[in-house]
């Protein structure tokens, strides 16, 4: 017989995580498309610096997941990790140099309230 109080899913504390990252992801990348929809940077530099990232980066993370756990899951984990890296360094490789100040101080304000929501997530959840 089953439990009652068997938890599906993930709780609210834990969606509250994943937003907060969310938002520092968005108000790191905000400078970078709004000169993109300004018409500062074009669209196919920023096509071939999304796309040189996410291969270059899925083949470092593929070969670091598989050289350092050996488990069939490894490399595809460390790829698809390494390519969403790639992807994101790519972005801020088009960042122009006024705005990566700014960048960078929203990225570390939203890094600390991640640490800061996760760290309230683990208290509530034990």
């Amino acid at each position: 017989m089953k439990s009652a109080t068997t938890q599906q899913g993930f709780s609210l504390s834990s969606l509250f995580v994943l937003i907060t990252a969310c938002a520092a992801l968005v108000a790191g990348f905000t400078p970078l498309v709004r000169r993109a929809f300004q018409g500062d940077i074009d669209g196919l530099a920023l096509s071939l610096a999304m796309v040189s990232g996410f291969l270059v980066g899925g083949l470092i993370g593929g070969i670091v997941g598989m050289l350092q756990i050996r488990s069939w899951l490894a490399a595809p984990l460390g790829a698809a990790a390494g390519a969403l890296v790639g992807v994101a360094s790519g972005l801020i490789a088009l960042m122009p140099p006024d705005a990566l100040g700014a960048s960078a101080m929203a990225m570390l304000i939203g890094s600390g309230l991640v640490v800061a929501v996760a760290l309230l997530h683990r208290r509530i959840n034990g």
